[in-house]
């Protein structure tokens, strides 16, 4: 049972790198509007 992969500990790890990589692009994107907006 160890040895073998629980799904929902998967679907976490998947949300998570889904999530992080939105959350980075949202950051890029506002501050580029910052810096657009600033010049």
């Amino acid at each position: 049972a160890i040895s073998t992969v629980n799904p929902q500990f998967t679907a976490a790890i998947k949300f998570r790198r889904i999530f992080y990589f939105y959350a980075s692009q949202n950051v890029f994107r506002r501050r580029t509007k910052l810096f657009g907006s600033g010049l």
